[in-house]
């Protein structure tokens, strides 16, 4: 969903409710099975714990936009054409801040294998080319499965426009690491 009280995209949908809330026990049938985590195990480069909070130091900047959206094919008006937007500003592609939210999260927790799977995704907020976005993790839960870790992760996400930070994503991932 891209929505905010304060500017409405005009372009909103509603799947229904989801659960933010991640119960690990029930992703232990998702987990791979003979993985050989001994090469992440020491990749990491701070101490988990649930509760823990940290923000990517590095910021990433929205950028070539139109390249993902072609690539998949989508043919949503206001991510092709930055008439179509809210003031001109072409609307970035759902995906496209998922994806540069998951490249963050490999850059700070380098010992995950594998995202098993979404819990939860709210686009709280729109996001345009040329925002710059911060990545803000938290590890909500943890469980020993495998001789790994299933991991119930957030990703929140801030948007830079016009000297103003906005959230824009709230994502919930189920992960396997060492």
């Amino acid at each position: 969903l891209a929505r905010n009280h304060k500017r409405e995209t005009s372009h909103t949908d509603n799947i229904g409710q989801a659960n933010p809330i991640i119960n690990l026990d029930e992703w232990i049938t998702y987990v791979p099975t003979n993985w050989d985590l001994s090469p992440l195990a020491m990749a990491s480069n701070r101490d988990w714990n649930a509760g823990n909070r940290y923000t990517d130091p590095l910021r990433d900047t929205v950028t070539d936009p139109l390249l993902l959206v072609r690539l998949t094919q989508n043919q949503a008006l206001p991510h092709r054409d930055p008439a179509q937007g809210v003031n001109n500003n072409r609307l970035i592609y759902g995906g496209h801040t998922i994806g540069l939210a998951q490249a963050s999260l490999a850059r700070m927790m380098p010992e995950t294998a594998t995202v098993i799977g979404w819990q939860f995704c709210d686009h709280i907020d729109a996001v345009y080319e040329g925002d710059v976005l911060t990545f803000h993790h938290t590890l909500l839960d943890a469980l020993p499965v495998n001789d790994g870790q299933l991991r119930a992760v957030q990703i929140e996400v801030t948007s830079e426009r016009d000297s103003d930070q906005h959230p824009v994503l709230d994502w919930r991932i189920v992960t396997w690491s060492a």
